[in-house]
């Protein structure tokens, strides 16, 4: 999503400072198996052909699952992402039937952790933000991109 769209959550005196999305890795991986399934179809018409109308019915749905799906994946990935502004952060999530938002203010931010899952996901930097804030409550942002980045963005922006 670009800054116009989260711009409309802001109030008055409000400017926003970032969006962080979870790595694009995952995107690219997910959208790549996609594509496979995509060129499968192709690779393999003309013994799906040999089945008749329905060979011909399921190379269009197996076409039209992976362009709806792909298309559903690049949503989820856009609008999955945590804003940041000079007072609040707003954690976004992409639901099946509604999208949802999580705000908080920085000012009720404790303590910020870094966890990475794997031996793979810390060799590329991809790890889970952890945001504990002052009611007890944790907030979780998973799979970013330098998550020590974006935890000293965030450290900064509320000081």
């Amino acid at each position: 999503m670009s800054y116009k769209y989260f711009s409309k959550y802001l109030s008055n005196n409000e400017e926003l400072l970032n969006i962080f999305h979870y790595s694009i890795f995952f995107l690219v991986i997910k959208i790549l198996l996609r594509f496979i399934l995509f060129l499968g179809a192709f690779f393999f018409m003309f013994p799906i052909m040999k089945l008749g109308i329905m060979g011909f019915v399921l190379f269009f749905i197996i076409i039209f699952f992976c362009i709806i799906s792909t298309y559903i994946v690049y949503k989820k990935w856009e609008y999955d992402c945590l804003v940041v502004t000079n007072k609040k952060c707003i954690n976004c999530y992409f639901g099946f039937l509604k999208n949802d938002m999580e705000e908080f203010l920085l000012d009720n931010i404790l303590q910020i952790d870094i966890e990475y899952r794997n031996l793979f996901f810390k060799l590329f930097k991809i790890g889970d933000l952890l945001i504990k804030l002052k009611n007890r409550e944790i907030v979780y942002f998973d799979f970013i991109y330098k998550p020590l980045n974006v935890k000293n963005f965030i450290l900064e922006t509320r000081v």
